[in-house]
């Protein structure tokens, strides 16, 4: 698949990957601590822009589940790849597995 613009930042590439590794347990806290597994681990008001971003792009949905007494009756926020999100993050992965084996060959 081709991309004929690439939207995409490093960022919210590491937040659609920590979104699809963390399946239906996509929350703010579970997203960040992934992220940190492999890259500086983002503040959360980075993460949450981020989120708000690719939702309003239209690559995550988000739901809000019933509140719970074990966070003092607060609600979480859920998220999950669209089919579009689905779409652009697998082609951005390939672009990237494309372009790092030219560099490693020392192809031009």
């Amino acid at each position: 698949m081709k991309i004929k613009k690439m939207h995409f930042i490093r960022f919210e590439l590491l937040v659609m990957l920590a979104v699809m590794r963390n399946n239906k347990n996509a929350y703010g806290i579970s997203i960040r601590e992934d992220i940190g597994k492999f890259a500086n681990m983002p503040t959360v008001g980075a993460l949450y822009t981020t989120l708000n971003r690719l939702v309003k792009k239209g690559m995550l949905s988000k739901q809000t589940r019933q509140p719970t007494p074990t966070r003092g009756g607060r609600a979480k926020t859920y998220f999950a790849l669209t089919k579009k999100g689905q779409r652009i993050t697998q082609a951005s992965l390939e672009i990237i597995a494309k372009a790092s084996k030219k560099v490693r060959k020392n192809e031009p």
